[in-house]
């Protein structure tokens, strides 16, 4: 009995430690943080920008996150899956049509899995599709995986995003960017 209310105690600086270091979802795993956060599917976005073959400038990440922020207020750039911005020389943000990625379910496998255990590898593969989908195969593109979070000290909503770089077979994680208001 005292072993497993042992468990019981020491698990959840384990699962805390997991979900910060892995980027496991807190809803996996028997996770406590389950209660404290809300469902990943319905508060999280993936925006991806895709830049111009010709556009040789470096990426300000921190200018293309308030640009997407901006962007995404609109409830009609919306899209439950993936929302795919073209980024072109003046480095601009187009919004892109959908192209019915999310219902391949080949795609929306990666993508689901992605999403819940951060497997750069699945996110290559949905990426890879969703450029090969628009036409835009051979482009550098930035995913950014962004979640509404709340600031209790301060009682403020912000916006934090994972922020990833996807060239060719090669994912790099790039680290967290927050707008805070």
């Amino acid at each position: 009995m005292i072993i497993i209310f042992g468990v019981f105690l020491v698990w959840p600086l384990v699962h805390i430690v997991m979900v910060n270091t892995l980027g496991i979802s807190t809803w996996r795993f028997f996770g406590w943080g389950m209660y404290a956060t809300p469902n990943p599917e319905a508060q999280s976005r993936l925006r991806v920008v895709i830049r111009d073959k010709t556009n040789t400038k470096t990426a300000d990440i921190a200018q293309l996150h308030t640009s997407l922020t901006r962007l995404s207020v609109d409830a009609k750039q919306e899209s439950l899956c993936i929302n795919m911005f073209l980024e072109d020389v003046d480095q601009i943000l187009q919004k892109m049509p959908r192209n019915g990625l999310c219902k391949n379910e080949a795609a929306a496998a990666h993508l689901d899995y992605f999403m819940h255990f951060r497997s750069s590898n699945h996110l290559s593969k949905f990426i890879k599709e969703a450029l090969s989908r628009s036409g835009k195969t051979g482009s550098e593109a930035y995913a950014f995986l962004t979640h509404q979070r709340f600031n209790i000290f301060q009682n403020q909503a912000y916006l934090e995003s994972d922020v990833y770089r996807i060239w060719g077979d090669e994912v790099q994680h790039l680290g967290k960017i927050t707008n805070q208001g």
